[in-house]
């Protein structure tokens, strides 16, 4: 998610919410959920947890 943030920012010159083309805030929603999922793991909802 960094490199396709990256890319939009410097490359396309993609502004942070654009109403003619996707903008970048979704890519840094996934990006802070995904390093969410990683720091604090799955949790309750973890399909891990409810196998067991």
């Amino acid at each position: 998610m960094l490199g396709a943030i990256k890319f939009k920012i410097f490359k396309w010159k993609t502004p942070f919410t654009s109403m003619g083309q996707t903008g970048w805030e979704f890519d840094l929603i996934n990006l802070a959920t995904a390093l969410t999922l990683v720091i604090l793991g799955g949790g309750q909802i973890a399909l891990d947890t409810l196998i067991k």
